[in-house]
């Protein structure tokens, strides 16, 4: 091995994708080990499609001479995954692991096996339930490696987040934090950016932010050309949920023009514009690219389609195609129950009542589904909002006030922009003008027991235009615990 490839090795063990690069350098072709090395690098920087070349070059040669290299099985096999050729990616991830079990390399081995178990879950198989989770498992400990440990944990951590476990994935990410020591490191960076996802469940949008610009930060430091890509592309998703739709639009800009591409990463971004047409009531333009989503599926987990299926359920309520919305959102519980994804099966359930309600269909289900452990503050306004019609549309005086405190809660973490709920006029005169603290008043403090955030940053001053409610952050949370 030469000196260049041992320098390389030692800074991707640090994290740090662009010294890596810089010391390898431009490798000759007769070099296998520094080329292996290299296709490496630019599948771990996000570039796939030069990763695959360069590693079937090398595969080709290494053929020709009877030999074979898990390494560049691993390599070509996730660089194809990436870039949406699952039957190709996943066939030679298999003859990875395999070659990499049979040399006892625990560590290569834990690699592949994290690597296909990611892409079994985004088939919609639920991974703790999948052999692979065991074995991969398994390998992470035989390796005995910090750096595969780490990666493990943002691994589990992602995978938990997709599903909305979100305490599930805090704890993972922890971990990682305690592994990794405060070192910068494009893995610590994965770990910030599955951080922001989880805050954004929680509906916690202002951490959601920091978290995602931290990693974008740390992304590009470390060389970590994906990460920032994707950085950018979370961040615009997050300023439109605040409604901040011209910085959303230049993160667009700014995600799309550094190059990197993945099924996955073209869904997510659409389905971002397709958000912003809709805040912008550009329901043609929401319409155009709906359908141009539906032609490039291929190679996107079922986490994305969720998610994109979700922005179209609200796009047609907001149109009031509800005919079209309640087939959309069924569909979507069926692929959220396979893939035990109680948050997704929530909001679709959520969306369907609205929908019947808005076309004259009553549903008397709501008082008895209650929100998943995961529901953000947002969710809790929006099923708070459809009680407020329930009851309005029986005369019953309690309307006004679950409005009212519905929008409060939509209003703490910029839920407004993803529901866009409406309300009647009349409820919102009626909870302005209503005075005194009631019983709806100390179950909103209940339902917001398990977001401290919302106490520390905005929930006070929401409590304090009423004149009701004057408690300090410290005991707010004090008093939100207590009851």
């Amino acid at each position: 091995m030469t000196n260049n490839v041992t320098a390389a090795r030692r800074a991707l063990e640090e994290g740090n994708l662009r010294i890596a690069e810089n010391a390898l350098g431009v490798p000759a072709a007769n070099d296998t080990d520094a080329c292996v090395m290299r296709a490496e690098i630019l599948f771990l920087r996000g570039e796939s499609e030069r990763a695959l070349r360069v590693g079937e070059e090398i595969l080709s040669r290494l053929h020709r001479a009877g030999q074979e290299s898990p390494e560049l099985l691993f390599v070509t096999g996730a660089s194809a995954c990436d870039l949406g050729n699952e039957a190709v990616g996943m066939q030679r991830l298999e003859r990875g692991a395999a070659a990499a079990a049979a040399a006892e390399n625990w560590t290569l081995l834990s690699r592949i096996q994290l690597q296909m178990l990611e892409r079994s879950a985004g088939g919609g198989e639920p991974y703790s339930s999948l052999p692979l989770c065991a074995a991969a498992i398994r390998s992470v400990h035989k390796s005995g490696s910090q750096s595969v440990l780490t990666d493990a944990h943002v691994t589990f951590a992602r995978l938990e987040a997709q599903k909305g476990a979100t305490e599930q994935a805090t704890r993972h990410l922890r971990h990682v934090e305690r592994l990794l020591g405060g070192r910068t490191s494009w893995v610590g960076a994965s770990a910030r950016l599955t951080s922001a996802i989880v805050f954004s469940l929680q509906g916690d949008i202002e951490s959601a932010c920091d978290a995602a610009r931290t990693a974008a930060q740390e992304a590009e430091y470390t060389g970590w050309v994906k990460g920032e890509a994707i950085a950018a592309g979370n961040l615009a998703f997050f300023y439109a949920c605040s409604g901040n739709l011209s910085d959303a639009e230049s993160r667009l800009a700014h995600a799309e023009a550094l190059g990197y591409s993945s099924p996955r990463f073209e869904y997510a971004i659409r389905d971002t514009r397709i958000g912003l047409a809709l805040a912008r009531k550009d329901f043609a333009q929401v319409d155009e690219l709906w359908a141009a989503a539906q032609h490039d599926v291929q190679g996107v987990g079922v986490w994305y389609r969720l998610r994109a299926a979700h922005t179209r359920v609200r796009a047609l309520i907001s149109q009031r195609r509800f005919d079209e919305a309640v087939r959309l959102a069924s569909d979507g519980i069926s692929e959220a129950t396979h893939s035990r994804n109680q948050l997704f099966e929530y909001m679709f359930r959520l969306s369907i009542i609205e929908a019947q309600a808005a076309s004259g269909v009553t549903d008397d289900k709501l008082g008895l589904m209650a929100p998943p452990l995961v529901a953000s503050p947002g969710l809790l306004g929006v099923r708070r909002n459809l009680i407020a019609g329930a009851l309005a549309n029986i005369g019953d005086a309690r309307a006004a006030r679950q409005a009212a405190s519905a929008q409060r809660l939509l209003s703490v973490c910029g839920a407004q922009f993803e529901w866009q709920t409406s309300q009647r006029e009349e409820l919102n005169c009626d909870a302005k003008s209503s005075s005194g603290v009631d019983l709806d008043d100390a179950v909103a403090l209940i339902d917001l027991a398990g977001y401290p955030f919302v106490s520390r940053r905005r929930f006070s001053r929401c409590w304090k235009r009423r004149g009701q409610l004057t408690l300090s952050p410290c005991s707010q949370k004090a008093s939100v615990s207590a009851a």
